[in-house]
This record gives C-alpha cells, structure tokens and sequence, in this order.
C-alpha cells in the first residue's frame, strides 16, 4: 500500500477537515509538526496510547516533525473525567517527572526520539522551529537561548538571572515572570501570530559570541588596567 495512502486510512476513522485536503498536503512535500499529549497520572501507556503512537510513527516515517507531549498540569490534579476519586489524587513533581521517564521509556519502542545530538545535527534541526520556550526555575547563562536565537528563533523565558540580558528586547522574545501561568500562556499565543525577524533575531545571538565575549572582556581589562 502506499505509504501515504496507509496513514489517511489505516486505523483512521474521520479526517479533518477532509481527507482529500490533507492528501493534497502530504503529497505536496510540506513537511507537518503532530503531536500527541499525554497524562503522566500513572507509570504505564495502555493500548489507547498506542494506537496514536502508532499513527505518529507513520507520520514519522514520511519524514514529518512529530512531537511526544507530556503535560504535568493536570497530571497535578489527577484525571477529572467523571472520576471524582482521582480528582482527589493529587501527585508530586517528582512522581510526574518519573513517570514522564518511563512514558518516553515505553514509546521509544514504537516513536524515534532524538537523544543526545551533535553541534552539528542541532544547527540542522533548530532552524526548523517556529519558538523556543525555557520556563526555568534557576538557570546559569543560558546557553539554549543563545542557540536557538542564533538560528534566528524567538524565545520565551523566565525573568530570571541572565534571562533580562539575553532577551533584551521585543524583537527577539518575551520574559515573563516566575510561576505566572497565566503571562506564560499570553507569550505563546502572542509569539505564534507575530511575524519575527530572523535575521534580527541571529544578529543579536552574535553579540554574544565567542568573538565578542572576548572583545568585550579585553575592553573591560584595558579600562581596570
């Protein structure tokens, strides 16, 4: 069977809007991003997992961007779909955290996950992102932010430390403050419909390169000296 043929009908019920549109696109050579979300309220994908899974690597096979979602959120708060048992079952970070592990553990068995990657590979894979989000906690420098900018890629990041000097201003991403859902959820939203700069946003990576670190630091020695 054709391999494209095979992921509009295999295992698939109803396509939206209609399966011709999407036929069109897949045969187009437009490469799509899928992604699928997942609970992290137990330690174990069940068949209902699999099945998604399973169509993802179809899209994956193709040469298609799929992204394997794991929502810590609700996972708080347990499952509230009439359960009002596990509406009470509240769990830790580190439980969710576990169980997001052995999630990715289990699909690895069906879905490629990249894994560590090179300097290399990386430059290849990041121009294709549309926006890097680092909702840190405690970060150093921030090294990712610096990569992803450097392949002209907007940011979203926590007002942290280095944070406020590497997203120094709107053309390149937004900040905003420490557990505020609400803001981070705006950033996104806005940063998705906005029309970024690329190349402004890689000009403003370099000043932060290895060059002009060292132009940087030479400059403030010959003023102490």
């Amino acid at each position: 069977m054709d391999p494209i043929e095979e992921v509009l009908t295999r295992g698939v019920e109803n396509v939206y809007p209609t399966r011709q549109e999407l036929e069109k696109v897949l045969r187009s050579g437009k490469k799509l991003k899928l992604y699928q979300g997942f609970d992290p309220t137990g330690d174990k994908l069940h068949l209902g997992h699999m099945i998604g899974l399973r169509k993802l690597r179809q899209f994956q096979k193709l040469g298609h961007h799929v992204i394997f979602l794991i929502g810590d959120g609700t996972g708080q708060a347990g499952d509230p779909s009439g359960k009002f048992t596990a509406r009470n079952k509240f769990m830790t970070q580190d439980q969710l955290r576990q169980n997001a592990a052995d999630y990715v553990k289990q699909a690895a068995n069906i879905v490629d996950f990249k894994g560590n990657i090179s300097n290399e590979k990386l430059s290849q894979l990041l121009p294709d992102y549309n926006l890097l989000v680092l909702p840190s906690e405690f970060e150093t420098f921030g090294i990712v932010i610096i990569e992803a900018m450097a392949c002209g890629i907007p940011v979203i990041a926590t007002n942290i430390s280095a944070m406020p000097e590497i997203v120094s201003n709107d053309e390149v991403g937004t900040l905003f403050n420490l557990g505020n859902i609400e803001e981070l959820t705006m950033a996104i939203e806005k940063a998705i419909s906005k029309p970024w700069n690329k190349q402004v946003i890689h000009d403003h990576a370099m000043t932060f390169s290895i060059v002009e670190t060292a132009k940087n630091i030479d400059q403030m020695y010959n003023k102490l000296l």
